[in-house]
C-alpha cells in the first residue's frame, strides 16, 4: 500500500503492507513484516517499526502496544505513558469551561 495526492503525487511510497491515516492529521500508522510504526506525510519516520497493535479510533496521545504492553505516544513519536498496561484504548481530551476533560466511548470523565 502507499498514498497518493488528487494531482498523482506520492505522499508516501507503496511498500506498506497496511496504512491508516490519522483523521485530520498528516500522519499514518504503517504496517511492515506484522509491526506498526508513525510516519508523516514527509516521509518521516516518527517511530521504528516496533508496535505490534494500535488503536485505530485513537487521537493524541496514540494507544500502542508493544512486546504484550499498552502505552501512549504523541505526534512526534515520543513516550508520553509508558508501557506497562494490559490494556488501553483511545480517548479524546477536549477543553471545555476552562478545564481538560476526556471521552471516551461518550462517556465524559
Amino acid at each position: 500500500y502507499g498514498l497518493i495526492d488528487i494531482s498523482n503525487k506520492i505522499i508516501l511510497p507503496f511498500e506498506f503492507d497496511n496504512i491508516s491515516r490519522i483523521q485530520k492529521s498528516d500522519l499514518a500508522f504503517v504496517k511492515k513484516r506484522n509491526k506498526f510504526a508513525l510516519i508523516n506525510f514527509k516521509k518521516e519516520y516518527l517511530t521504528d517499526f516496533e508496535f505490534d497493535k494500535y488503536d485505530h479510533r485513537s487521537y493524541e496521545p496514540f494507544a500502542v502496544k508493544k512486546q504484550d504492553q499498552w502505552g501512549f505516544i504523541d505526534k512526534k513519536g515520543k513516550v508520553v505513558i509508558p508501557f506497562k498496561f494490559e490494556k488501553a484504548c483511545a480517548f479524546q481530551p477536549f477543553r471545555k469551561n476552562g478545564y481538560w476533560r476526556m471521552v471516551r466511548h461518550h462517556v465524559s470523565y
